[in-house]
């Protein structure tokens, strides 16, 4: 699992899977600007990732 957050700090991305290749589509096609902090975690669980990402939204 893998969060993308803002300046402030706050959350703009939790995502899971294949880090390298899901970060590389979400720089090069810009659809996260704003982002300047990454945080990873392994869970080794997708449920685990899921429930994370859903208690941020």
């Amino acid at each position: 699992m893998y969060e993308l957050a803002d300046r402030n700090k706050e959350i703009v991305y939790i995502g899971h899977g294949r880090l390298k290749e899901r970060l590389r589509r979400h720089f090069t096609e810009n659809i996260y600007k704003e982002v300047t902090y990454f945080r990873y975690e392994e869970t080794f669980s997708k449920e685990k990732a899921k429930k994370r990402k859903s208690v941020v939204e």
